[in-house]
């Protein structure tokens, strides 16, 4: 993508130069490489800004997409007030687009942002609204994570067996997954260790146990060293 990048001159496909520059973002993002990663979504942000001013309505889906991604970053950065109008900035071009799996993945966000701001009433609410829009779509895929993230909402509520009854549609995960598709390694750990703590909050301590151990051996401190934290405080 690089390549390609410096191989584009400046002044032509602006949409092609502002999705390659969002994907560069994102995989920034994934290399906790912030800085970079916010550089490149500004510029792509600017450029598909431009596109849209100069030439009417050409491409909302690129715009959108680049929105979406730069709240990412300011999510991890705690900006959440710039997430929030990322988001909605977003969802209105992906609307825009008709692009319905873009709409999914902006309330998927909103619910996760919800999260951050410690109101798990909404993120309940959102990321049960997400959920059903990919469920609709048979968008698989995206369940899992939204799982994830119901569960942990749903132990900030202190709802102790609606988190367990939301880890029993992903778990145990060697039957479940093919409902999913493809779940990578860091969602099986993560996963996991979200249906240990269900069961350490229900009394199921020794299960609950066994299960923390098992990603402590399946991982490496050095990649997944904040997931090693969580299970570490969750076997304490």
């Amino acid at each position: 993508l690089e390549a390609l990048l410096k191989r584009l001159p400046e002044d032509q496909h602006p949409i092609l130069r502002g999705q390659i520059l969002t994907i560069l973002g994102q995989i920034y993002l994934d290399q906790h490489r912030n800085a970079d990663s916010e550089a490149a979504l500004e510029q792509a942000v600017h450029i598909l800004e431009g596109v849209r001013n100069a030439r009417g309505p050409k491409d909302f889906e690129a715009l959108a997409t680049a929105y979406l991604v730069r709240s990412y970053i300011h999510t991890q950065l705690w900006r959440l007030e710039e997430a929030t109008a990322d988001l909605g900035r977003a969802r209105v071009n992906y609307t825009l687009a008709g692009d319905l799996v873009g709409v999914a993945k902006a309330d998927q966000a909103m619910g996760g942002l919800a999260l951050r701001r410690a109101q798990p009433d909404a993120a309940v609410t959102l990321l049960q609204h997400a959920y059903d829009q990919f469920v609709s779509m048979g968008m698989r895929s995206m369940l899992p994570s939204i799982l994830d993230a119901q569960a942990y909402a749903q132990q900030m509520l202190l709802k102790f067996p609606d988190e367990l009854r939301t880890t029993d549609r992903f778990w145990p995960l060697d039957e479940k997954s093919k409902d999913f598709g493809f779940v990578g390694d860091d969602m099986r750990h993560e996963l996991t260790m979200v249906r240990a703590a269900a069961l350490a909050d229900n009394g199921r301590t020794a299960e609950a146990t066994a299960l923390f151990q098992q990603v402590l051996d399946e991982t490496d401190a050095a990649k997944e060293p904040g997931l090693r934290a969580e299970v570490n405080k969750g076997l304490a």
